[in-house]
């Protein structure tokens, strides 16, 4: 039965709301005692304890040693905000339920629906009631803390922010009313109370879970997927969707030392979350009129009953069956580390949610086998979403664009030389995640139809790679190069088409060593072409080992001459010519950035040595005119004892940053000889093995190994795609530290790489694998 009343005067009104007020009052005095105790009461406490030789305004803005205000508004101590976002997140829920308890009587729903006022105006009153027994102590104990403050900006100094005080209360104000009306809205549309606080807590928080499960399942499962990095689909954005988190994880957002609200505005969390306060303030008044909407329409009969097979129950009903089905399948795909397990775990997962649901809001199971219909549809459309992401996404796995259509190309492929970086005028390294030129570090943008078709051709190969795999995407990582490749075409429709991978099998990332031989590549990644003259202090020279170091300072005319040179040797370079071991290593030359000089669009490689070989003829004539070749000299009966160990990318040394193929690369892969060579007394090691190094002192087999170590050269695969490349450090006079070389499987001394694989308990077959050129 839905009653009409005819008269609603003021007097009434007020009555009404008193009514309101005197049934709420005890959990209103128990909430705003509790408010100020957890809240204004540890600012105040922390505030006072602070002694005057830590005041801010000596220390430039922060309080030091342990005490610290948090938030854009500076009002929260180490707990206190979380403290306040969890009595802003629950006690709405508590004030509606209570306030619109009597709709879920059926006597006392009788009584206030035969009383002579409107049914707006009845919802109103309670909302009113309520609504104001949530924002007093809200608006009396922020005014607490802007007083003590204000009280108190000796202590404080410019970490006192009235104006972002009040924005902070403001913010408070609004989620707490969107909690609030959203329980009253659910009130209106519920039979119980019960079910009003459970579905209340569904529609607070389900948002930001639903994404952020949907964002698991797509990100780890959908191969090339780039990622959800902005917008709703950032993590922390999706703490915006939901009244209880927005003003809570705000606070993480921002600190006390930042004051301007415009400056604040142009950083990125702080403007999402400002904007996402003012999106709820509306979605809040829209509810209002919603609910109101609503209870004018409810029937009186609806009170007492459960809400089993309302619209309400079906759509939280499916949250639930998604978020648990797709939680429980993750849970199983990692356990067993099988996707298909991904698809299994979702339908236990989903059915096993669907029934204790309908169990606890029909209190028993009396809508079965009814509901059997429901919980199919419900886990089948989970399993639709799992199904389509682990089936490539309607062919997104497999989209590669045209040779023809392709105008550029990026990729996260940088050679032997490093990500780069950018420096300030102050030769500090200038690098933000939000930065456009964050993305230039690690990335190149090549035009050349040959380099485009080798990035195409390991798209392609990569792609053949993990979807051969399936279920043994986990196991066979440690057959995969040591990049995930990321990659960008502009197309010449003028859409882009970017693809992001986790691993890269090494057979196919060999492919890219080709981009080595492109001119645009090496104007991209190597330090001769990215730093110019009057940048540097000097160069420093060493041998193949890179030992005998020796600086010489250049001026700007020796620097544009060298640069120059290199620049001429390297864009003759043929990397297949280095690699082959056709010219000989020389040694290595590092440009020494003066880093106060750097111009402020220069980037510099993280390393800056680079190899010269017998083919670096105009830079070996540069450095023969200026007394630097000696430096370089090696004597190879200095060389006293040898260590051996498989290439291992686990392993500080060989082709750390490349992963393509294999290469001496002084950033990272010089070694102590302590680290890998035995002590003659050491017994555990029986003299001869540390670790995975095999010792060699016979002087004919180190002779032997020194002739056949490259400083660069292709690696060599078995065929599981595994590296049989060999790296190996010599010992030379008293040096106690020198870089690793490598070794070619089909150039080790006879005799030595059965002693290997015997010492590693590896079968020996006989069988020689060679390193296969692909370049």
């Amino acid at each position: 039965m839905t009653t009409a009343t005819s008269c609603s005067s003021s007097g009434k009104f007020r009555h009404m709301v008193e009514n309101a007020f005197r049934r709420a009052a005890p959990l209103g005095i128990f909430y705003g005692v509790l408010m100020f105790l957890l809240f204004p009461l540890m600012y105040l406490i922390t505030l006072f304890s602070v002694p005057p030789a830590d005041y801010a305004a000596v220390n430039g803005g922060f309080l030091m040693g342990s005490v610290r205000f948090y938030g854009y508004s500076g009002a929260y101590t180490g707990g206190s905000g979380v403290l306040l976002a969890l009595i802003c997140a629950f006690m709405p829920i508590v004030f509606g339920s209570i306030l619109f308890s009597y709709l879920h009587n059926k006597r006392a729903t009788d009584v206030y629906h035969a009383l002579p006022m409107r049914r707006e105006s009845l919802f109103a009153a309670n909302y009113l009631a309520g609504l104001t027994l949530l924002w007093a102590p809200l608006v009396l104990c922020f005014g607490v803390i802007l007083m003590a403050g204000g009280f108190c900006t000796a202590i404080l100094g410019n970490l006192y922010h009235p104006l972002a005080i009040l924005g902070d209360l403001a913010g408070w104000m609004i989620v707490t009313a969107a909690i609030y009306t959203i329980t009253c809205a659910v009130a209106v549309l519920a039979g119980n109370t019960f079910d009003t606080v459970m579905f209340s807590l569904a529609f607070c928080g389900m948002y930001p879970v639903i994404l952020f499960f949907a964002k698991l399942v797509v990100e780890g499962e959908l191969l090339g997927f780039n990622g959800w990095n902005g917008g709703l689909m950032d993590v922390g954005n999706m703490m915006a969707l939901s009244p209880f988190t927005l003003m809570g994880y705000r606070l993480t957002r921002s600190t006390a030392n930042e004051t301007n609200f415009f400056e604040m505005m142009k950083v990125e969390s702080f403007s999402f979350y400002f904007w996402a306060e003012i999106a709820w303030l509306l979605l809040t008044i829209g509810l209002y009129f919603g609910a109101v909407w609503l209870y004018k329409r409810r029937k009186s009969e609806r009170a007492g009953r459960t809400t089993a097979s309302s619209l309400l129950n079906i759509v939280v009903k499916y949250v639930v069956t998604f978020v648990f089905g797709v939680a429980f399948g993750l849970l199983l795909r990692a356990t067993f580390d099988m996707r298909w397990m991904l698809t299994v775990g979702t339908v236990i997962g989903g059915a096993i949610a669907y029934t204790v649901f309908e169990a606890v809001a029909a209190r028993g199971f009396k809508t079965f086998p009814r509901a059997f219909a429901q919980m199919g549809i419900s886990v089948g459309l989970t399993v639709v979403f799992v199904s389509v992401v682990l089936t490539g996404c309607f062919g997104f796995e497999t989209r590669v664009p045209a040779l023809d259509a392709i105008e550029s190309v990026t990729v996260n492929y940088n050679g032997r030389y490093g990500m780069r970086y950018f420096y300030d005028e102050m030769g500090r390294s200038r690098y933000d995640l939000n930065d456009e030129q964050a993305l230039a570090r690690g990335s190149v943008v090549l035009t050349s139809p040959e380099s485009i078709a080798a990035v195409r051709e390991l798209h392609l190969g990569t792609i053949d790679d993990l979807r051969g795999l399936g279920d043994q995407l986990s196991i066979e990582w440690e057959r995969s190069a040591n990049f995930g490749p990321t990659i960008t075409y502009k197309l010449k429709n003028g859409r882009t088409l970017s693809r992001n991978y986790r691993q890269c099998s090494l057979e196919t990332a060999q492919g890219l060593a080709t981009l080595e031989n492109d001119e645009q590549f090496e104007r991209q990644t190597n330090p001769a072409f990215l730093l110019h003259a009057g940048e540097l202090e000097g160069i420093t020279v060493t041998n193949r080992l890179y030992l005998g170091e020796y600086f010489k300072a250049l001026d700007t005319a020796g620097q544009k001459e060298l640069l120059e040179a290199l620049q001429q040797d390297i864009l003759a370079e043929r990397l297949e010519d280095s690699a082959s071991g056709t010219y000989e290593a020389v040694g290595y030359l590092r440009l020494e950035a003066k880093r106060d000089a750097l111009q402020a669009e220069t980037m510099v490689p993280e390393n800056t040595d680079l190899l010269i070989t017998a083919q670096y003829t105009n830079t070996l004539a540069f450095l023969q005119a200026n007394g630097l070749t000696d430096r370089m000299e090696l004597d190879p009966e200095q060389i006293t004892r040898a260590a051996v160990c498989r290439y291992s990318k686990n392993f500080s040394g060989v082709g750390d940053y490349t992963g393509v193929y294999a290469y001496a690369d002084p950033y990272g892969g010089v070694v102590r000889s302590y680290d890998i060579m035995p002590d003659e007394e050491d017994s555990y090691y029986d003299g001869k093995y540390r670790g995975e190094w095999m010792l060699v002192t016979d002087p004919a087999q180190v002779g032997a190994l020194y002739r056949a170590a490259k400083n660069i050269g292709p690696m060599a695969l078995d065929e599981e795609g595994k590296s049989q490349t060999y790296q190996v450090y010599f010992e030379y006079g008293d040096e106690q530290k020198a870089l690793c070389l490598i070794v070619d499987p089909s150039q080790m001394p006879a005799g030595l790489a059965e002693s290997y694989e015997q010492w590693m308990g590896e079968s020996w077959d006989g069988e020689v694998v060679t390193a296969q050129a692909v370049y």
